[in-house]
C-alpha cells in the first residue's frame, strides 16, 4: 500500500469514530407569524396563521397579545404534520401588538415570533354615510369602565370634536352628522386627566367619504333590436357629478361597452341589455346604480347557417337523410321536404321516405333555423337526382307440365314484392307472342310443334319499375316451326335487310373437307361459292360485283383456278380461321394472290416478342415490309390492309424477310374484295379436310381470335360428320359444338344467327347411329332461340340409294358438283324463306 493511499484511509477511519462519538446538535425552531388584515374595522375577525420549523406535530403555539398593559395569553394553537398553525379573534379598538410563542421541550428551547401591530378602525354605520343624516361610531375600549371618549373629525385642516362616553363595559356609540367627506378618529383620555399629553390611546385615523344626496336609478332610451341604438338617461343628480356608464349583458359587462350610448350587435341578440351608471364628485363617495334590463334582444343575424346536404338513395322506398350542419349553439332546427319545389305535407322530419309520388321528381330540403332573438333563417339543399322507380323482387317463373299438343302448362309466378304486386301473364312460342295467351296456363296446340315455348311474367306496381322475368325455354318435339327458324335468323334477316348501306358478312366454320370443297372440280363450284353468288344474285346492292371472299393459302393445289398459290411454303395446322395457314421463314418463300379485285386484307398472327417479317408487293411494284413480332397480344387475326386499287386484274406477292430470331411470319390468309368493301355479301371459309369438332374445343381454339375481327351477322356450321365416322358418341359431340358455339359467341361483337348443317348418313365405326346425331343437333337448337337446324340428310336421301349416288363423287363421302350445287340452292332458299 503507498503511503498517501493509507494517509487516506486513516483520515476517513477518525472522521466516522468522530461523529459516533459526538451528540446530536440541537436545532433551534423558526417561528413566522402573519395576519389577515393589519387596520380592520372594529368586531370584524382577524386571523392570526404562520408556520413553525424543527418541531414535532401538535406542538403547542400560543397567540399573546398587548393592548398596553403587557403581554397577555390569547389562543392556545397545536402545529400541524407541516408545522403550520392557525387561529382567528375579533378585533379590538386601538393598537393590538401581537406576536405567538412556541412552548420549549427536552430538544428545543423556548422561541418567540416578531411582533406585529393590529390598528383597528371604529366601526361606521351606515356606511357610506350620507350627507346631513345621522352617522353613528361605536366601538369598545379594551379596558372597562365609564370613561369619555371623544370623536374627532377632521375637515380641511380643522378638527372638530364630539364628546360621549363608554358604559360599565367599556362600549360606546357617537353619533354625529356629517355634511361632507372627512376623517375621523376615536380618542379615550384617562379618567382622571383629559390633558393632550395623558391620552389613554387614539385610533388611527380613518377617512369618509359621504354619500351623495341625490341620485337617480338610470333608464335605457330605444329599441333594443340588433344595429339600433340605445342612448343611457341618467336622471337628476347632486350638482357636479361626473358619469361613467358600463354596459350588460345578462347581468355581465360587456369588454369595451363604457360608452353611454350603444349600438346593438349580432352578440347581442337573445340577450337582455341593462346599464350602471357610476356617479363620481371629488370628496364624496361615488354612487353606482343599474338599470332595468331591456327586453329581449332582438334581429340578430344567425351565424353559421350552412348549406344542407341530402344523402341515400334516390329510389322509391329509400330513405333520405338531412344532414343540416352545425348552426351553433342555441339554434332550433326544422325541416321540410320539397318535391320540385312544392312542400310534401307532413315532411318535416330530417328523414324522409321515398314514396311512389315522388317518381320523376327532385327532392329538395329546407332546413329553417330559429333562436330567441334573432330573425329565422333558412337554408335549402342542391335536389337530388331524379327520383327513380323501385326495384321489384322478382322470381325466374317455373313452368310445369307435359310437352305435347293438347297438353296444359301452368306457370308458378314465384314469389314477388313488396306485397301486393300485379301480375300478369302471356305465352311465346319462339319468342314472339301467341295470341290470347295470357292466362296462368297454356295448353299446347299442333302449332307449337317444333318451337320454343316460354312463359312471361310482368309484375307492376305503383311507384315500382315494372318488372318481367321468362321462364325457361320448353322445347316442344316435332320438325322446327318456321316461327322457330325465323327467330334463330333474326340477326342474319336484320342484316341482310341493310346490306345496300353495309357489308353482310356469313361465316363458314370452323369445318372439315366439306367446307374446302373436296371433289369439287372447281374452286367456283363448291358449295360456299356457289351459295355466296346465290346470295349475291338475289340481295348483292347494284354495281357491286363483290370478290371472291376468304382464302387459306394452304390447300391451293386442290383446285387448277384457285386464286392463291405457294411456293416452299411450311404449313401450320394451329392458327387461322381454318387452323391451315403457312409460315414464311426466307426469301424463297412466297405465296402469289391473282385475281380480280379492289382491295386486299392480309391476315397473319402477331406475337408480343420476336416473330419474323413478311413482304408484300402490289403488280410488281416495291415491297413493303411488315414485322409480325413487338404486338400489343399474341393473337391471329391482325390485319394488313392494301385498298383503293382499280377495279380489274391484280397481282399480289407475298415472301419471307427472315428476322425474328428465326422464326417465321405466319400468314393465315386473305380476304378478297372487289367493290364491297363497305357492303354487300361477303363469305369468310373456315374449313380444313379431316377436321373434327374435337380440333376446334380448348387447347385448340387459337382460330377464334382471328374471329373477332369478321363481325359475323350469320354462322353456319357444318361440323361433326367426321367424328360420326370414327364412332364419337353423339353426347360427346354435343358438349364440343356446345363449347364450340360459345367459343363464337365470345369472340365476336354481333349476336350472329348460327345454322348448324349436319350433312348425312355415312359408314362409321362403333355403336353410334345418324339418328342419335340428328337428335343431338335438334337438342342443341330446340334449346338456344338464335341457333335453327339446317338438314342435308332429306336432300341426299339414305346411303347407298339412287337419290344419293346422283349426288355423291366416286369416293361416296363428298358431293359432286351437283350435290354442292343443291347444298347451296337449298340453304339459300332456307335463309330466305323464314
Amino acid at each position: 500500500m503507498t503511503p498517501m493511499r493509507s494517509l487516506r484511509l486513516l483520515v476517513v477511519v477518525l472522521l466516522a469514530a468522530t461523529a459516533l462519538a459526538s451528540p446530536a446538535a440541537a436545532v433551534t425552531p423558526a417561528v413566522s407569524i402573519s395576519v389577515s388584515s393589519v387596520s380592520p374595522v372594529y368586531g370584524s375577525p382577524v386571523t392570526v396563521s404562520g408556520r413553525v420549523t424543527h418541531v414535532p406535530t401538535g406542538t403547542n403555539v400560543v397567540l399573546q397579545r398587548n393592548l398596553g398593559t403587557g403581554w397577555v395569553y390569547t389562543r392556545l394553537m397545536h402545529t400541524s404534520s407541516t408545522g403550520r398553525y392557525s387561529t382567528t379573534y375579533s378585533s379590538t379598538l386601538g393598537q393590538n401588538h401581537l406576536r405567538v410563542a412556541v412552548a420549549s421541550t427536552a430538544s428545543t428551547p423556548r422561541v418567540i415570533s416578531t411582533q406585529l401591530v393590529v390598528a383597528a378602525q371604529p366601526r361606521l354605520t351606515p356606511r357610506p354615510p350620507v350627507a346631513g343624516q345621522p352617522v353613528v361610531v361605536d366601538g369598545r375600549l379594551r379596558t372597562a369602565g365609564a370613561r369619555p371618549v371623544d370623536l374627532e373629525i377632521s375637515r380641511d385642516g380643522v378638527i372638530s370634536k364630539v364628546s360621549g362616553r363608554t358604559d360599565s363595559t367599556g362600549t360606546f356609540a357617537i353619533s354625529a352628522t356629517l355634511v361632507s367627506s372627512s376623517k375621523l378618529r376615536v380618542v379615550a383620555p384617562p379618567a382622571t386627566d383629559v390633558s393632550a399629553a395623558n391620552v389613554l390611546f387614539t385610533t388611527p385615523w380613518r377617512t369618509v367619504e359621504v354619500a351623495l344626496q341625490r341620485t337617480e336609478k338610470p333608464r335605457i332610451q330605444g329599441s333594443p333590436v340588433v344595429s339600433s341604438t340605445l342612448a343611457t338617461v341618467t336622471g337628476t343628480w347632486d350638482a357636479g357629478v361626473t358619469f361613467a356608464c358600463q354596459w350588460l349583458r345578462g347581468g355581465e359587462a360587456i369588454s369595451g361597452a363604457t360608452a353611454c350610448t350603444r349600438t346593438v350587435t349580432n352578440a347581442d341578440a337573445g340577450a337582455r341589455l341593462a346599464v350602471r351608471v357610476t356617479g363620481s364628485k371629488l370628496g364624496w363617495a361615488p354612487v353606482s346604480l343599474t338599470s332595468d334590463q331591456t327586453a329581449l334582444v332582438t334581429g340578430g343575424t344567425l351565424s353559421p347557417t350552412p348549406t344542407p346536404t341530402i344523402g341515400g338513395e334516390a329510389e322509391v322506398g329509400g330513405r333520405l337523410t338531412a344532414a343540416a350542419g352545425s348552426w351553433g349553439p342555441g339554434v332550433s332546427l326544422t325541416y321540410q321536404w320539397r318535391r320540385s319545389g312544392t312542400p310534401i305535407a307532413d315532411a318535416d322530419a330530417s328523414t324522409y321516405d321515398l314514396v311512389a309520388a315522388d317518381v320523376d321528381h327532385r327532392l329538395t330540403v329546407t332546413v329553417t333555423g330559429s333562436k330567441p332573438g334573432f330573425n329565422p333563417d333558412s337554408r335549402t339543399s342542391n335536389p337530388t337526382a331524379v327520383v327513380a322507380r323501385a326495384s321489384l323482387q322478382s322470381a325466374t317463373p317455373v313452368v310445369s307440365g307435359t310437352n305435347a299438343p293438347g297438353e296444359t302448362l301452368t306457370v308458378a309466378p314465384g314469389t314477388w314484392g313488396p306485397s301486393p304486386v300485379q301480375l300478369t301473364y302471356r305465352w311465346l312460342r319462339d319468342d314472339v307472342a301467341i295470341p290470347g295467351a295470357t292466362a296462368a296456363t297454356y295448353t299446347l296446340t299442333d302449332a307449337d310443334k317444333g318451337s320454343l315455348i316460354t312463359a312471361e311474367v310482368t309484375g307492376a306496381k305503383d311507384g315500382y319499375a315494372t318488372s318481367t322475368r321468362r321462364s325457361a325455354r320448353r322445347a316442344i318435339p316435332g320438325p322446327q316451326s318456321p316461327s322457330k327458324i325465323a327467330r334463330a335468323l333474326t340477326t342474319f334477316h336484320a342484316a341482310l335487310g341493310r346490306v345496300d348501306e353495309e357489308p353482310l358478312d356469313i361465316f363458314v366454320g370452323p369445318s372439315d373437307s366439306l367446307a374446302d370443297g373436296a371433289r369439287a372440280t372447281s374452286i367456283q363450284k363448291r358449295w360456299i361459292s356457289v351459295f355466296r353468288d346465290d346470295l349475291r344474285g338475289v340481295h348483292q346492292p347494284a354495281g357491286v360485283p363483290g370478290g371472291f371472299g376468304y382464302l387459306d393459302p394452304f390447300n391451293w393445289g386442290q383446285f387448277p383456278d384457285n386464286p392463291i398459290s405457294y411456293v416452299n411454303g411450311a404449313g401450320v395446322f394451329e392458327q387461322g380461321l381454318g387452323l391451315q395457314t403457312l409460315a414464311l421463314f426466307g426469301s424463297t418463300q412466297t405465296i402469289t394472290l391473282k385475281d380480280t379485285f379492289t382491295d386486299v386484307d392480309i391476315l397473319y398472327s402477331g406475337w408480343t416478342g420476336s416473330a419474323g417479317a413478311f413482304t408484300y408487293s402490289v403488280d410488281g411494284g416495291p415491297e413493303k415490309r411488315v414485322e409480325t413480332g413487338g404486338r400489343a397480344t399474341t393473337r391471329g387475326g391482325y390485319v394488313e390492309r392494301i385498298s383503293g386499287l382499280p377495279a380489274g386484274p391484280h397481282e399480289v406477292v407475298m415472301r419471307g424477310a427472315g428476322g425474328g430470331g428465326g422464326n417465321p411470319a405466319i400468314v393465315e390468309g386473305v380476304m378478297i374484295y372487289n367493290g364491297d368493301l363497305e357492303r354487300g355479301v361477303r363469305v369468310w371459309e373456315g374449313g380444313a379436310s379431316a377436321r373434327r369438332a374435337l380440333d376446334y374445343v380448348a387447347p385448340h381454339d387459337a382460330w377464334a381470335t382471328s374471329l373477332s375481327g369478321i363481325h359475323p351477322d350469320l354462322v353456319v356450321l357444318p361440323i361433326g360428320s367426321n367424328d360420326f365416322a370414327i364412332g364419337v358418341p353423339a353426347a360427346d359431340t354435343e358438349a364440343r359444338l356446345r363449347e364450340i358455339i360459345a367459343t363464337i359467341r365470345s369472340h365476336v361483337d354481333t349476336d350472329p344467327s348460327i345454322v348448324l348443317m349436319p350433312y348425312y348418313d355415312r359408314p362409321a365405326g362403333g355403336d353410334v347411329t345418324w339418328e342419335q346425331y340428328e337428335e343431338m343437333y335438334a337438342r342443341i337448337a330446340a334449346t338456344d332461340p338464335d341457333i335453327a337446324v339446317f338438314d342435308l340428310e332429306p336432300l341426299f336421301g339414305e346411303y347407298g340409294s339412287e337419290q344419293r349416288a346422283g349426288l355423291m363423287a366416286f369416293d361416296h363421302i363428298h358431293p359432286s358438283d351437283t350435290g354442292y350445287a343443291l347444298i347451296a340452292q337449298k340453304l339459300a332458299e332456307f335463309l330466305d324463306a323464314s
